[in-house]
């Protein structure tokens, strides 16, 4: 650790932890003119750096910390070498252990009033955290100001005063940051490694992937299944995705969310075949037969008898979440969930090329790859979208049973007056069955094992000889199922 010296403001390394001295430490927003490592380090550029404003703060942390009889100081704009990614990433796996261990955190606030929202591990790790105002006169301590910063940052009282996560949820934990504005995407997860004791590798440029890392480390000596109960209020319902959250701003309404261990709680472990884990998995009621609630044992939160998250198959043991706007609610007497069940979950969704796990579409798009070939009607023509030539899909499905056949595409051939043909897609049946024509058409349906879209072929072929081929495509389309129907004609063979 490379500490300041209060008096004389020149660097002092110190390599064994055991040996470091008393010290106070800085918290503050970066602003304009802050001074750097090598500033500091250089006597060529020591006037530049004391001409700088940031320099200010660093003299006044300084003058405080001889006043309350401390030798050293700490502060991250000079006590870092950012040009080191080494010792960029040591320092910002370190920094929570730093914040604890120091005797006294002052926290100059440079926009008095009002009190800003402060980085998390600044509030909960010092002993002692003392805040002052931009002309460094002091505004109160941390005890001062609890209810305050309870209110601003979610954290609540007994935290800021003890520094004891025990207890806390890991969903609890995120929470207090789901606010949190980074300039870049992925300090929005290195800023939380101290939260939960976790070191892991800084890589800018991967984007919201830190987040999903910080959390696939957390998973390796935690089995908290609260992780997982986060919520995206902007999802579709049908959009699909792994069971990790993209951003800790998903887990703002889980102040609420308790994790207690139960007995017998099974492991769960990142594969090559995606996330594994054994829960108890009870039928959806809204979504059958594919939907499931996966029940997350020992998770508690006001309002939901027993959190669950809602899962669909998408093939042979394999699930995606859908529908993460919400936690799935069950009653703790349910008899289905008895049983845990082992299954994966992959982060990117992936469709299975077992027909039989289809889950539902929420579109069709529909593409003629003939010049002979007309769309000449669409039915029920209000979900219909001829400028996009997309059909989506009622969303649930009705009880009139219209459901039996959601959509009917009527075809005409500019080539021949007497043609017609009624594409029907019918939502009821396995997924090498959804697709039917007229009875005027035979048809017979070919598989293609090497289309990575998962395609098949209704070849149909009418009393005249002209035919139709249509190739059947399932895949996803911004998350959510979609499928593609491309229909060419050949005339009748002379």
């Amino acid at each position: 650790m490379r500490l300041l010296k209060a008096r004389s403001l020149e660097f002092e390394e110190f390599l064994d932890e055991s040996a470091i001295p008393p010290y106070a430490i800085l918290s503050h927003r970066w602003e304009d003119e802050e001074v750097t490592y090598k500033e500091i380090l250089k006597p060529t550029r020591r006037a530049l750096a004391e001409a700088k404003r940031g320099f200010q703060k660093i003299k006044a942390c300084a003058a405080e910390a001889t006043r309350n009889g401390l030798e050293y100081l700490w502060v991250d704009t000079c006590c870092i070498d950012k040009t080191s990614s080494t010792e960029l990433s040591e320092a910002i796996n370190s920094m929570f252990r730093w914040y604890r261990a120091a005797t006294v955190c002052y926290t100059y606030l440079c926009d008095v009033p009002p009190l800003p929202a402060k980085e998390r591990k600044q509030l909960i790790a010092p002993r002692e955290l003392v805040f002052y105002t931009n002309s460094w006169t002091r505004a109160g301590t941390k005890e001062d100001w609890a209810r305050l910063i309870e209110d601003q940052t979610g954290v609540p009282n007994l935290v800021l005063r003890t520094g004891d996560l025990r207890g806390r949820s890991i969903a609890e934990r995120m929470s207090w940051a789901a606010k949190r504005q980074t300039t870049r995407i992925e300090d929005a997860a290195y800023c939380l490694l101290g939260l939960f004791d976790i070191n892991m590798p800084m890589l800018y440029g991967e984007g919201e992937r830190a987040f999903i890392r910080l959390q696939q480390e957390i998973i390796k000596g935690s089995d908290d299944l609260s992780i997982f109960a986060w919520m995206n209020p902007e999802a579709a319902d049908d959009a699909h995705c792994g069971l990790f959250a993209t951003s800790p701003s998903y887990f703002a309404t889980c102040q609420d969310v308790r994790w207690a261990r139960p007995s017998g709680n099974d492991s769960f472990e990142l594969t090559n075949k995606g996330l594994k884990l054994s829960l108890a998995l009870s039928p959806d009621q809204e979504d059958k037969p594919y939907g499931f609630i996966a029940v997350l044992s020992g998770v508690r939160k006001r309002g939901v008898r027993l959190a669950g998250l809602h899962m669909q198959k998408v093939g042979p043991h394999q699930y995606a979440r859908v529908s993460t706007r919400h936690l799935g609610s069950y009653d703790t007497s349910s008899e289905e969930l008895a049983t845990n069940t082992a299954f994966y979950v992959r982060q990117t969704v992936v469709m299975e090329e077992d027909y039989r796990y289809h889950p539902r579409p929420s579109s069709i798009l529909f593409q003629l790859q003939s010049k002979l070939l007309v769309l000449g009607d669409v039915q029920p023509s209000r979900c219909w979208d001829s400028n996009a030539a997309v059909f989506t899909l009622p969303t649930p499905l009705p009880e009139d049973g219209e459901h039996l056949t959601p959509a009917i595409f009527s075809l005409q051939s500019s080539a021949a007056a007497d043609f017609t043909a009624d594409i029907k897609v019918t939502m009821d049946k396995p997924w090498g069955e959804l697709v039917e024509m007229d009875p005027k058409w035979s048809t017979d349906i070919g598989y293609d094992a090497g289309n990575p879209l998962l395609a098949y072929w209704v070849d149909c072929q009418n009393s005249d000889g002209r035919r139709i081929v249509i190739a059947v495509i399932k895949d996803l389309f911004n998350q959510r199922p979609r499928l593609t129907l491309r229909v060419g004609f050949r005339a009748k063979s002379s």
